[in-house]
């Protein structure tokens, strides 16, 4: 797993205070000061980076554009470890609680951690292009994103588990739009137990990335605005 660069390491990245990020109902007392007193973001990415296994890596076609490929990847970290990347008041979407650009940044470093490990399990059948120049230029690109692995912490998500109260993203759960609701809800889970992340780079269409799906704006704006997306 390589190191966060250089460039990012010179980028001050936000702590939260707890009178914003609130964590409320949280019975755990141990966990609620790791969460609100957490290392910088920097230092959770190399942890989370160094004890992470790649559990699969492969190259997938769009959709819409059979041609096109990007990097799909899923780590296996260990749940302490992901907790403070996802949860606590310095991280990953903590920096996109700052400023959408802050949590790009905080994605780019991310990303740059296992970037080398990725490609070298990359799986690139029926071309004649090498697996590593695709997966590269997949996870180089700015749409390339990570994320928790949404699992049934979500898909079976209690009122008493939306325990993260940030009152900016909180404010959506008023919003006319359904979908803007129930990312505020979800953007109030903090799960503890999960153990995946999932890594998704820019599809890539003739050596260079094309735009597919969600636009990273959208999603910058999605993680600022509502903590979720």
């Amino acid at each position: 797993m390589g190191p966060p660069s250089a460039d990012h390491l010179m980028i001050s990245f936000a702590r939260i205070p707890v009178e914003i990020w609130q964590l409320r109902s949280l019975d755990d007392c141990d966990r609620r000061r790791r969460l609100i007193q957490s290392a910088p973001y920097p230092q959770l990415v190399r942890r989370l980076a160094a004890r992470s296994e790649v559990l699969r890596a492969v190259l997938v076609a769009a959709k819409s554009e059979p041609r096109a490929l990007r990097l799909e990847a899923t780590l296996l970290v260990h749940a302490d470890d992901l907790d403070l990347f996802f949860n606590s008041c310095t991280g990953y979407r903590a920096q996109y609680y700052e400023a959408e650009a802050l949590g790009d940044a905080a994605n780019r470093i991310a990303i740059e951690a296992i970037l080398s490990s990725l490609i070298s399990r990359a799986l690139y059948p029926r071309t004649r292009k090498p697996a590593g120049e695709v997966a590269r230029a997949s996870l180089e690109a700015p749409a390339a994103k990570l994320w928790i692995h949404q699992g049934s912490w979500l898909r079976r998500c209690r009122l008493a588990e939306r325990v993260l109260i940030v009152p900016r993203w909180q404010a959506g759960l008023s919003s006319e739009q359904p979908r803007t609701r129930k990312l505020a809800r979800w953007g109030s889970l903090a799960p503890a137990a999960e153990t995946r992340v999932v890594v998704k780079g820019a599809f890539i269409l003739d050596g260079r990335p094309i735009e597919l799906g969600k636009a990273p704006e959208a999603r910058a704006g999605q993680l600022h605005t509502l903590g979720f997306t």
